[in-house]
């Protein structure tokens, strides 16, 4: 829900960035790609963001899903063979 709502928080002040600048006076032919990459930016911020929370919130609280009543443990295989 989070990361939702600052989806639509920067997608209105991208819309609102985008209708008091013009990028064709500005950076010429590159202002698109500009645009494109400060959202991919922003985007990818609010992802890694929202990972880091839900890793934060598992390790505190504990994880929401348990393990069903017929389910086996898998043992953990490192790579020196043990």
């Amino acid at each position: 829900m989070i990361a939702g709502l600052l989806f639509m928080m920067g997608k209105h002040f991208v819309e609102l960035y985008f209708a008091q600048v013009s990028f064709g006076a500005t950076y010429s032919a590159a202002g698109s790609p500009i645009s494109v990459l400060l959202w991919v930016y922003y985007s990818a911020q609010i992802f890694f963001w929202g990972a880091e929370l839900r890793k934060v919130y598992t390790k505190t609280v504990g994880s929401l899903r348990k393990p069903a009543a017929l389910s086996i443990s898998i043992p953990r295989v490192t790579y020196d063979g043990r």
